[in-house]
C-alpha cells in the first residue's frame, strides 16, 4: 500500500454539468487506487465567483496559486493534473514528496494549451517561449500566459520538478521526450468503458460526431463536406456553436444534439460509427476510448494520437487522405463493409488494451517507479 496524495484543480464549468474528461479521470483514478487498498490524500479544488477568477489569473500571469492544500498526513508519492485553475505551480519546488505529472494537454508549454495556430500544429514554444508573442497566440489571454512562461517559468516547473512524467500517447510522449528524460515519460493511454446494450434492438443508424465545437477539432469542415445521403449527429458545444447551428440549419440529415451525454454510453450503441477529425495531437481522447469500447467503430482523419488508440484495439479506421465528401464516403463504406469484424475486435481489445484494470496498473507502477527514484 502506497499513501498517494492527488492533486488536481477541476474545470467546474467545462464539460457536461461542470465536469470535463480529466475530471472524470481523476474521480476514476481515485476510486480504482482506492480499491486496490492505496491510502488517497485527496487535494482536489474548486473555487467559483471572484476568487475562481483571480486566482486563475494569479496563475496564468505568475505561476501563483493557493499553493499545496494542507495535509495532516504526508503522502509518500503526489499524483498532479491540473494545476491551472486554482493551485498553481509556486509550491512544487518545496513538495514534501516525490511528483509525478500526468500530462492531458500541452499546456505545460502551450499558452492556448493545444499546440496549434492558424489552421496547422505549432511547438515552438516547447524551445522557445517568446514565440508566441510573435505569433500572438490566443490574444491578450495567450499573450499573458506566453510572459508568464518568459518572466516566471523559464525552468517550466511542470516539467522541471516531478520524477516522473505520464503522457497519453507515444506522439505526446516523443514531444515532451525532447525537454524532459525519455526513460522517466510513461505512456499510459486512456481506459475505454464499456456499458451493456440499452436492450432496445434497434439497429444502429447514422453516424456521430462528439466533441467540443472549436477549430481544432475540425467540425467545419466535417460539415462542409458532409454527403447528402448520410446522417449526421453533432453532440458537443464551444465557441463555434452558433456557427454549426447556423450551417446546420438548412440541412436536415444534420442534426446539432446538444452536449455530449458524458454519463450515457448508451449513446455508443445508436450509431453506425464515430467521426473524429481532430487536426490537433489529442493526447488520448476519452470519447474514442469509450466507443471502441462500446463497438461504435471509429473513423479517424488528421495527424492525432487517436491512430494509436485504433492501432491497439482494431476498433476503427484511418483515413490516410485528406478530409472531403470522397474520403468521408470511404470511410463510410470501409466500416460498413468491415462491421461486425470493426466492433468486435474493438470490444475484445480494449477489454485488454484500454481496460481500467490495466490503465490503472501503469498508474500504480509510476507513482512506484517515483518513490524509488525521486
Amino acid at each position: 500500500m502506497v499513501r498517494i496524495a492527488v492533486l488536481h484543480d477541476q474545470y467546474l464549468s467545462q464539460g457536461v454539468n461542470g465536469v470535463s474528461g480529466e475530471d472524470n479521470l481523476v474521480n476514476l483514478e481515485i476510486e480504482l487506487l482506492k480499491d486496490r487498498g492505496h491510502e488517497i490524500i485527496d487535494l482536489r479544488g474548486i473555487e467559483t465567483g471572484l476568487r475562481r477568477k483571480l486566482l486563475q489569473g494569479s496563475i496564468h500571469v505568475f505561476g501563483y496559486g493557493t499553493g499545496l492544500p494542507s495535509m495532516r498526513k504526508l503522502p509518500e508519492v503526489i499524483h498532479i493534473h491540473n494545476l491551472n485553475q486554482k493551485t498553481g505551480y509556486s509550491w512544487l519546488a518545496r513538495s514534501p514528496a516525490p511528483l509525478v505529472q500526468s500530462l492531458h494537454n500541452l499546456r505545460a508549454f502551450c499558452s492556448v494549451s493545444i499546440g496549434w495556430r492558424s489552421n496547422h500544429e505549432c511547438y515552438e514554444c516547447l524551445k522557445n517561449p517568446g514565440s508566441i508573442l510573435r505569433h500572438s497566440c490566443g490574444g491578450l489571454y495567450g499573450v499573458l500566459g506566453g510572459l508568464r512562461h518568459i518572466l516566471f517559468q523559464r525552468n517550466r516547473p511542470q516539467l522541471h520538478y516531478p520524477s516522473r512524467i505520464i503522457a497519453s500517447s507515444e506522439m505526446m510522449k516523443n514531444l515532451f521526450s525532447q525537454v524532459f528524460p525519455r526513460a522517466r515519460i510513461d505512456t499510459i493511454h486512456n481506459p475505454g468503458i464499456r456499458v451493456a446494450d440499452n436492450g432496445t434492438g434497434l439497429s444502429p443508424k447514422g453516424w456521430l460526431f462528439a466533441g467540443r465545437l472549436v477549430p481544432e477539432k475540425g467540425i467545419l469542415n466535417l460539415i462542409k463536406y458532409w454527403p447528402e445521403t448520410e446522417n449526421l449527429d453533432i453532440a458537443g458545444s464551444g465557441l463555434l456553436h452558433d456557427q454549426v447551428r447556423a450551417l446546420t440549419k438548412d440541412r436536415p440529415n444534420i442534426r446539432l444534439i446538444g452536449v455530449f451525454p458524458n454519463e450515457d454510453r448508451t449513446i455508443y450503441h445508436r450509431y453506425e460509427g464515430l467521426f473524429f477529425t481532430s487536426t490537433w495531437m489529442e493526447g488520448s481522447p476519452l470519447v474514442v476510448a469509450d466507443a471502441i469500447a462500446n463497438g461504435l467503430p471509429v473513423i479517424a482523419f488528421g495527424n492525432s494520437a487517436v491512430k494509436e488508440q485504433i492501432s491497439l484495439t482494431g476498433g476503427g479506421v484511418l483515413m490516410e487522405t485528406e478530409l472531403s465528401r470522397d474520403s468521408i464516403l470511404d470511410g463510410i463504406a470501409t466500416v460498413r463493409a468491415r462491421a461486425v469484424e470493426l466492433r468486435s475486435w474493438g470490444i475484445h481489445a480494449s477489454q485488454k488494451q484500454l481496460s481500467t484494470t490495466r490503465w490503472i496498473s501503469q498508474i500504480e507502477n509510476s507513482l512506484r517507479l517515483a518513490t524509488k527514484n525521486p
